[in-house]
């Protein structure tokens, strides 16, 4: 089950710690997002990939949340700890923020000890439209290789028991097998840096993904794709059938295959919803519950 696919849980510890930099520390749903703190600024410039901004004038820090996706996403920022912290406006916030861009959700006054100290707070980032839904669209088998065989369907004891992922269908495939899009939309997010395992656990989640954002708002999900085997690019628009990337066994998964799920956002939660798929035979029968 990928991890990824779960929303964000992202804690801001220390204001003042320099967020990190390495490829394994971008945002994956679940990972620490720390805040780059600047000097006085009136602009909205982010380091690409970072979630938070923190941006120091005087007393008071604006607290800017940037979406790096090519696609909406929503973020909640709230404020934990003990240490005193006035806001304005009052948190929790949430937004919606297009692809690309970055807002300011709130002033933070710390108090004297504060600005010393940092401080302790958290955005919570989920990737989509919560206004979007998942049309009747019948989706095309992402492979052209037969007989196809689901190892996992809807439901599945293994790991499709979480919300994000009960309805997902794991396919058993070669490695290497060509993966092509299910159907037409825009490349919203490319994960990659993973390499192919024996033994993967949890916390490593899809591994090499994709995610294409559709134009009802809905968003299918390519997991545990080979290491340097993705041919596409965020931001890119594909066909129904267009070659994505190859099969593989990266993230967690005990064999080379594809886990593929249409999602929603609902109110910062992220769902899979139940979706029909065909071959050039017919549409399948889906199983459930494996």
């Amino acid at each position: 089950m990928p991890s990824h696919l779960l929303p964000v849980s992202a804690a801001v510890l220390i204001a003042m710690i320099p967020p990190p930099s390495t490829a394994q520390d971008r945002p994956d749903w679940r990972t620490t997002l720390w805040p780059r703190t600047t000097s006085p600024t009136t602009s909205c410039i982010t380091a690409p990939n970072s979630w938070l901004d923190l941006h120091r004038d005087g007393d008071r820090y604006t607290a800017q949340a940037s979406n790096p996706l090519a696609g909406p996403a929503q973020v909640r920022l709230i404020a934990t700890g003990s240490i005193p912290l006035h806001t304005a406006p009052a948190l929790p916030i949430t937004a919606v923020l297009p692809p690309g861009q970055c807002i300011a959700l709130a002033q933070l006054y710390p108090g004297k000890n504060g600005l010393h100290q940092g401080v302790d707070i958290r955005l919570e980032v989920v990737p989509g439209d919560p206004y979007g839904y998942a049309d009747d669209s019948i989706y095309r088998v992402p492979f052209d290789i037969t007989p196809i065989r689901i190892d996992q369907g809807f439901g599945g004891t293994f790991s499709h028991h979480d919300v994000a992922n009960y309805y997902a269908l794991d396919f058993a495939l070669p490695k290497g097998t060509p993966i092509l899009a299910a159907r037409a939309g825009r490349i919203m997010e490319v994960q990659t840096g993973f390499q192919e395992t024996a033994t993967n656990g949890h916390h490593v989640g899809g591994g090499n993904l994709i995610r294409i954002l559709h134009e009802d708002g809905s968003m299918a999900i390519y997991a545990h794709l080979s290491a340097d085997g993705i041919t596409v690019h965020q931001g890119d628009r594909v066909t129904t059938g267009q070659c994505l990337g190859l099969s593989g066994n990266t993230g967690f998964s005990t064999a080379p295959h594809l886990h593929f799920a249409i999602q929603l956002n609902r109110n910062l939660r992220l769902v899979s919803v139940p979706f029909r798929m065909a071959s050039p035979l017919g549409e399948l029968r889906l199983p459930r519950k494996q």
